[in-house]
């Protein structure tokens, strides 16, 4: 309560910290739609994967970086890979399966604007209706 003397016990919440946690500010935080790993993008450039155990305790699975601060990130509806975009302009797809990244979508020169929000999608159809695209929607 404000005012009343400062108390002594530094977690009364009982939070679990995580490890290898971000050296800035967060910016996003999201579950996967399949298991329990959680992903944050930070101000430090980074998003990190952790395993989340049903103790609430957490185990670092992975990690990639952009060039700049990542501000959103976006599970695909499987659970296999994370898009994620950034102040540098970008937005990456990341691979949890080989921990690699690639550029998925360069924002052009004329619309030079960090990606504030994005959502991942798949959509089934063409030629053979079992095929599977992903697709993000990003907000500049």
């Amino acid at each position: 309560m404000f005012g009343a003397a400062a108390s002594n016990a530094h977690n009364p919440n009982n939070d679990m910290e995580v490890p290898n946690a971000a050296t800035d500010g967060i910016s996003c935080v999201e579950w996967s739609p399949t298991a329990n790993y959680l992903v944050a993008g930070s101000w430090d450039n980074q998003i990190r994967c952790w395993e989340v155990m049903s103790n609430g305790s957490t185990t670092p699975k992975a990690s990639i970086s952009h060039s700049a601060p990542i501000l959103c990130a976006s599970w695909s509806s499987d659970g296999a890979r994370v898009y994620t975009g950034s102040c540098d302009k970008t937005a990456k797809v990341w691979d949890l399966a080989t921990n690699q990244s690639m550029q998925a979508a360069p924002l052009s020169s004329m619309r030079a604007a960090a990606l504030t929000s994005m959502r991942a999608f798949d959509v089934r159809g063409g030629k053979n209706e079992s095929e599977r695209r992903s697709w993000i929607s990003a907000t500049v």
